[in-house]
């Protein structure tokens, strides 16, 4: 919806729609079609993996602990057990919002950094053909398949294996 606002306020307020060049991506697939993103996920993924390893010792020592409890304990080693179960937990919880928070974040700049490397290139085609406004295909109703350069930015953006050669 938000597309479709601002493509109106283009047509009716801004450029004289009948002298623009116009064309659209697919956002989407640009971004999955970037070198940079399938690195990024796996680095990730990877992150994930290693804090879930982390964080699943802590909860067998945990469990660990609470099996302890089962066993015939005297009444301050059973508090003094207690506590400490209670302050791992809290320990795991924190743990686990941190990593949350922190690869969240990680996710958050490495998007960012690869978006602006697609703007870039949006910018430098758009320049090139004589483009007056790109937009993204999620936001036009109809469009001439002539005018989508998706495929285009995907393959500058790749260069071809003889060219890395």
């Amino acid at each position: 919806m938000k597309g479709f606002k601002v493509l109106w306020a283009v047509l009716l307020f801004g450029l004289p729609a009948w002298g623009m060049k116009i064309a659209f991506i697919d956002s989407q697939k640009v971004f999955n079609g970037h070198p940079e993103t399938k690195n990024a996920s796996e680095a990730l993924n990877k992150e994930v993996v290693a804090k879930q390893t982390e964080l699943k010792v802590a909860e067998e020592e945990i469990l660990a602990m609470r099996e302890e409890l089962t066993k015939p304990l005297s009444e301050e080693a059973r508090r003094r057990k207690e506590a400490t179960i209670k302050v791992k937990l809290e320990e795991l919880e924190k743990s686990r919002q941190s990593a949350l928070s922190a690869l969240e974040g990680k996710r958050i700049r490495l998007e960012t950094e690869i978006n602006r490397k697609i703007y870039e290139e949006i910018e430098t085609i758009a320049k090139e053909k004589g483009i007056d406004l790109v937009l993204d295909k999620n936001s036009v109703i109809y469009g001439i398949p002539t005018s989508e350069i998706t495929d285009e930015i995907i393959e500058r953006m790749n260069p071809k294996k003889d060219e890395a050669e």
